[in-house]
């Protein structure tokens, strides 16, 4: 059998994916995180303007601080903290009898930081984002899945 002139051998073919696998993913990363395209929040989601820096309650993968890096562009410390009245159920949080609680941490985001925490949770199509007093007395942000369990027009 002959072989085509331009024809890559299996050590040639391996090596051009490995090298273009790098081009892949960040091609990936910066269309998902980056883009301009494939997120838009509904244009009737009301979303309350920010301007200085909030607290923010995690309870799934934003409490790993590599998540939130990835996310917020920077390193940011959480402290543990607990949010009353809420049991978690898979993605979401569902209200529930004020002695059940949710661990997770707070963390503090700019108001830009912010945004990009709102792109990752798909902020009106997804999940929304709600104020709420944590049980050490602090105010944060904290994300809840529109459409299943509890009130989502608070």
């Amino acid at each position: 059998m002959r072989k085509g002139k331009y024809r890559l051998s299996r050590t040639q073919t391996l090596i051009s994916l490995f090298a273009i696998l790098p081009l892949l993913l960040a091609s990936y990363w910066w269309l998902i995180w980056q883009s301009p395209w494939l997120f838009q929040p509904p244009a009737d989601f009301y979303l309350e303007e920010v301007t200085e820096t909030q607290k923010v309650f995690a309870y799934g993968t934003l409490k790993s601080p590599w998540v939130r890096m990835v996310v917020t562009r920077r390193i940011s410390a959480g402290e543990p903290a607990r949010l009353a009245g809420f049991e978690r159920e898979a993605l979401n949080l569902v209200e529930a009898d004020l002695d059940t609680y949710v661990e997770g941490i707070v963390f503090e985001a700019t108001p830009a930081e912010l945004n990009r925490l709102d792109r990752y949770e798909r902020i009106g199509i997804r999940y929304e984002r709600r104020l709420h007093q944590l049980d050490n007395g602090q105010e944060a942000w904290v994300y809840h899945l529109l459409g299943l369990g509890g009130d989502t027009n608070q």
